[in-house]
């Protein structure tokens, strides 16, 4: 974006902001590093009204998302997904500032965290494999959300709210404030941010009677303590905690529009805490920086399961003991991460960085299969066997140990020449411990399992600067997927041992391995006369091999196997263009495709089969006006377009392809001296947006972007 010297966006002479960026765990100008990067400055954040995940993904070439209605998104980075419900460890790595809180287990809710962006510095989006330096989670890309840190020497804040309407819903509300308070000069700071918001809905529940059950709720705050004696220490302290919640979500296609026929309150949560230490020390010749942080995070989710359950218990139930099936899920985990890193200074040809990565990870998961009356219809029947009401009671723990050590290397040749190289070195230890009772799991059982794996990926890459502006790269580099251990007691599910002879297996792995990949990309970053024209562009080839797939039986029972391969080829380009002196013009866009290169029966795909959840093409733009309204306020209008393409939302078996769809919004922003104003028109043209397709007995249920929804902000800063 543009803004002046003294970095007032709303000044008269405009220059192009340079943002500098960490992707490769150092500062650098984005334009000099050798690879898809897209940076979102707070800046840009805040005149596009971007809060969330959803509200920026779109603007950024390559990255799609997928919604299955469980109360989180799950993000994919060119391509690399075996479809658009989760159930695999997330292969795209999600930072907040130095610490990985992407989702690294398998299960149904496998959705990373979604901080509310309130005083971010930035985002990054590395686009390819960065297992080098980030880890086993970034097998298609990582995102970083980088907050803002204390601020030394100075007294900051503000103080923002905002109010909403969305048709076919209500009125929503968020606020939201920050404070930097220098608690000794030049040496120690804090900063403190709160916030509070409901989205107000727009789903009714008819079968209850019920408006707006989506309502989302969120709430948190992030408190940040920074000491540094300004010679060679620095030690940041830091505490986030975020809540969301809500009633419900997703939408019955074959109903009327914007409504949904649930028999329960589908509520779903999630609650998060991050604590972080990072120490920094500056020598002579280089930087030590250590960063130890404890993440814990609850999740619930309860789901009107009976038509599903109506179907697979119909030979063992009659239809009225359930006439109503509540499946509810609840998880914990808690991540302790370690990581050291030890980097030269960048001081002359020769750049290199070291480091030693730890974590060790538990995850705790309880589900239950509900059926309300079912005791008083049966005698108690139920509660012989576990507890009242109640189906089944499953219970399963799933550590991970990881131990990582990477190094990287960056040589300058000459002035026009830079080649790195670096690696990961990885070693894995994980388990899955499983207890199941209730009626349809008699005799309870017990099951324990354990695997380790270990490993090395590589990375390499070449740039050369033909002109001061003009840089051409090429990278090759590996990632990978943690692999883990199944859960084998559910081969005692009624029937499975039947269907496991048929498939001429007498039980279900103990675990299944990492699934890799490499990548191939060539790209280009430039910038053309008087720094008018921004132009990158990169084009890539992706072989991904031993994918983690599921395999699931009729029965109930499913496990995760390596199985099969696939690859993605695509071109994506980013454009930025200055024309007037008050006006910039962005255009991005992706060619992506993804597809199965083998039969892989556990993914019910057969060879040349697009991947779940990505579009083949996606664009879009914006354009951003800058002017005078009256003597001392200034205004802006900026107006954003974004269109994504169809895609399906399963391989070749009971798959629905998710229609092609298209938004707009409109921003126009008014700044006089400490206040600005914002009204804002998301969704201008009320397009009924279809983000994902679920089918399932029990009907099809869709997610769909918010429709059209207008508001009002006004921000005060000090």
């Amino acid at each position: 974006m543009k803004s002046c010297d003294d970095a007032d966006p709303w000044c008269d002479d405009t220059v192009i902001e340079v943002v500098d960026v960490t992707a490769t765990r150092r500062e650098s100008p984005i334009e000099s590093v050798p690879g898809s990067v897209t940076a979102l400055s707070g800046d840009r954040l805040a005149f596009m009204g971007a809060a969330s995940f959803e509200d920026y993904a779109r603007s950024v070439p390559g990255l799609s998302f997928s919604d299955a209605g469980l109360g989180g998104k799950n993000y994919v980075i060119r391509g690399v997904s075996t479809g658009v419900y989760g159930g695999a460890n997330s292969a795209t790595a999600v930072y907040f500032d130095e610490t990985p809180i992407s989702d690294r287990r398998s299960g149904p809710m496998t959705y990373p965290p979604d901080p509310l962006l309130v005083d971010i510095a930035r985002i990054e989006v590395l686009r390819g494999p960065q297992g080098t330096l980030f880890g086993s989670g970034s097998m298609g890309g990582a995102i970083r959300i980088i907050s803002n840190q204390p601020e030394l020497g100075s007294s900051e804040g503000f103080a923002e709210a905002i109010l909403s309407n969305t048709d076919h819903g209500g009125f929503g509300y968020n606020a939201r404030a920050m404070i930097n308070v220098p608690l000794v000069a030049d040496h120690a700071a804090i900063r403190a941010v709160a916030y509070y918001g409901d989205s107000g809905g727009w789903i009714d529940n008819t079968l209850l009677g019920r408006k707006d059950v989506n309502s989302n709720e969120v709430k948190g705050f992030r408190l940040a303590g920074l000491w540094s004696n300004q010679d060679r220490w620095t030690v940041k302290a830091s505490i986030v905690h975020h809540e969301r919640s809500s009633d419900g979500t997703g939408i019955d296609e074959d109903n009327p529009p914007w409504t949904q026929q649930r028999r329960v309150k589908e509520k779903n949560g999630d609650e998060w805490s991050l604590y972080s230490l990072d120490i920094g020390y500056d020598f002579d010749w280089g930087q030590l920086v250590s960063t130890t942080s404890i993440t814990r995070r609850n999740l619930d989710n309860l789901v009107d399961a009976t038509d599903f359950y109506q179907v697979v218990l119909s030979e063992v139930f009659p239809p009225q003991l359930l006439t109503t099936v509540v499946a509810v899920e609840y998880r914990e985990q808690e991540n302790f991460v370690q990581e050291i890193r030890l980097s030269s200074s960048d001081n002359g040809r020769l750049d290199w960085l070291l480091g030693l990565f730890y974590q060790d990870q538990d995850n705790f998961v309880e589900q239950q299969v509900q059926v309300p009356g079912f005791d008083d219809k049966t005698d108690g029947l139920a509660a012989m066997y576990g507890a009242a009401d109640t189906l089944l009671i499953g219970q399963g723990k799933q550590p991970l140990e990881e131990l990582a050590v990477f190094a990287d290397m960056i040589w300058s040749f000459n002035d026009h020449w830079e080649g790195s190289i670096g690696g990961r070195w990885f070693r894995f230890e994980h388990g899955y411990q499983s207890s199941g009772f209730g009626l349809l799991l008699n005799p309870p059982t017990f099951d324990k399992t354990a695997a380790d794996e270990t490993g090395f990926k590589p990375k390499i890459s070449l740039s050369w600067n033909p002109a001061a502006d003009v840089m051409l790269y090429g990278t090759i580099a590996g990632g990978y997927r943690p692999g883990g251990a199944n859960e084998t007691a559910v081969e005692n599910f009624p029937g499975c041992a039947e269907e496991l002879a048929s498939y001429g297996l007498s039980g279900i792995p103990n675990s299944y391995e990492s699934d890799s990949l490499w990548s191939y990309e060539l790209g280009i970053k430039s910038s053309w006369p008087d720094h008018q024209v921004y132009l990158n562009a990169a084009a890539y080839y992706i072989d991904w091999t031993d994918i983690q797939t599921a395999a699931a039986l009729i029965c109930g029972a499913s496990w995760r196997e390596n199985s099969g391969s696939a690859t993605s080829q695509g071109i994506e380009f980013e454009l930025a263009a200055y024309p007037g002196r008050n006006l910039e013009i962005t255009f991005n866009g992706a060619w992506t495709d993804a597809r199965l290169s083998e039969d892989v029966p556990g993914l019910g795909g057969l060879d040349g089969d697009r991947v779940p959840g990505v579009p083949k093409y996606a664009w879009g733009g914006s354009a951003t006006w800058f002017f005078n309204v009256l003597d001392g306020v200034d205004g802006s209008m900026r107006v954003d377009y974004q269109y994504v393409g169809g895609s399906w939302n399963a391989f070749r078996y009971n798959r629905h392809e998710t229609p092609s769809y298209a938004l707009t919004n409109l921003r126009f922003s008014f700044h006089k001296n400490r206040w600005e104003t914002s009204l804002f028109f998301n969704n201008l043209l009320n397009e009924r947006a279809i983000i994902t397709v679920n089918n399932n007995p029990a009907g099809q249920y869709v997610t769909t972007a918010p429709p059209f929804t207008m508001g009002v902000s006004v921000r005060f800063t000090y």
